[in-house]
């Protein structure tokens, strides 16, 4: 009787084993692109929140740009005329304002489909906007998941993927 495996059963093996690694490969750094892209999701996010929040509870105006298609920051702001008293000459390390560099591209400021410079959210929390405005986060695979905040509320609502 014979023992062991000939050299064909052993290639056929490795081969397989092969095969198996290089799926599990491509669809691991698939997920890992996703899952960077959420968080990039979640952290703008967090900076419109955190921006709207910072207004409210400091009865500021709070100004946020993008400043490139993977910067945004978030300042406090000034203007008289929109009812925005005279800011600070230096921002707090503890108000939370702060520049987010995403690992994603993100689409421009729009309302309404028509680019805007930057979004600036009231004393009250609201925007000072009249309609809706939007900002997309845009994965490697092209896909784009829109960030929606209200002007009213300033509240910002994530949407499905296009």
């Amino acid at each position: 009787m014979r023992r062991g495996f000939s050299l064909v059963e052993v290639m056929v093996v490795v081969a397989i084993a092969g095969v198996m690694a290089s799926l599990s490969v491509g669809l691991g750094s698939a997920f890992v692109q996703r899952q960077r892209a959420q968080e990039d999701i979640e952290r703008v996010r967090s900076l419109l929140v955190g921006a709207r929040n910072h207004a409210r509870r400091n009865a500021a105006c709070v100004k946020v740009n993008r400043t490139s298609n993977k910067v945004l920051t978030a300042v406090l702001f000034t203007d008289a005329s929109l009812g925005c008293p005279a800011a600070p000459q230096a921002v707090p390390p503890s108000s939370g304002l702060v520049e987010l560099r995403a690992s994603t591209s993100m689409t421009p400021l729009l309302v309404l489909g028509v680019e805007v410079s930057s979004l600036i959210f009231l004393p009250d929390g609201s925007l000072a906007l009249s309609e809706p405005a939007t900002i997309g986060v845009t994965d490697t695979d092209g896909r784009t998941t829109p960030l929606f905040i209200w002007p009213a509320a300033g509240v910002v609502k994530q949407g499905k993927p296009t």
